[in-house]
């Protein structure tokens, strides 16, 4: 009987061990459960991180093209309006020395003819010209207006303080005092007349002669038919 009990009693340990160590099993068995579930929940974290990452990634790397595409626009506008620059630099002064070199020739020409004026023109006509020269600025250039006459009041012309008819340099006056002295004529003359030789055409013809020179048939010829001529003559008187 007392050994049965023992026997029982030990049984019951037993289970009560088999028990706990069952209960220890099934805890860690829950734990690893929950490991594992924690472990999927990190995983699929991960995964939804991964996939949004790529994603990422890809309209990152759509976007850094398009970015490179459209920095190459850019460059090559930015490429176009330099060489664009350029052009208009070279042609701005290409214009700047033409138009340099237009402006020096232009104050050479008004320095000539400002010395034309000075030297040979008088200066009330100088004066008497640009009074009457008015701007036109639709044509963008001067228009000289026509002379006004008084036919009344017209000037007188100068006389010569040498007797002569008009105005003379003293070369004309020398040359007419040579005529005076000389036989020699002139070209230039205070009276406004070109004296210049005689321009005879060419002769068209001959002098007549008195006894020609004719040959021998032809003297023979006239002087049968003179002496017909005379027989004619006596038959009909």
């Amino acid at each position: 009987m007392e050994h049965k009990m023992v026997q029982g009693k030990q049984i019951m340990e037993q289970a009560i061990q088999q028990e706990q160590e069952l209960k220890k099993h099934e805890k860690r068995l829950r734990k690893q459960q929950e490991r594992e579930a924690e472990l999927r929940q990190i995983e699929e974290q991960q995964r939804q991180e991964n996939l949004l990452l790529e994603e990422r990634c890809q309209s990152q790397e759509e976007q850094v093209v398009k970015l490179t595409t459209k920095l190459q626009k850019l460059w090559d506008k930015y490429q176009k309006a330099q060489q664009e620059m350029v052009d208009l630099q070279h042609f701005n002064q290409q214009e700047r020395e033409d138009m340099l070199s237009m402006i020096r020739d232009l104050r050479q020409t008004l320095k000539l003819k400002a010395l034309i004026m000075e030297s040979f023109v008088p200066m009330k006509e100088i004066q008497n010209t640009q009074e009457r020269a008015v701007w036109d600025a639709e044509e963008d250039e001067w228009r000289i207006q026509p002379v006004t006459l008084d036919k009344e009041n017209r000037p007188k012309r100068p006389i010569s303080v040498m007797g002569l008819p008009r105005r003379a340099t003293h070369l004309l006056i020398r040359s007419v005092s040579k005529r005076r002295t000389s036989e020699k004529k002139e070209r230039y003359m205070y009276d406004n007349i070109v004296f210049t030789d005689l321009d005879l055409p060419e002769r068209t013809t001959e002098d007549y002669e008195v006894q020609p020179e004719l040959g021998d048939r032809i003297e023979r010829a006239i002087t049968l038919a003179l002496s017909h001529a005379r027989c004619f003559g006596g038959a009909q008187v």
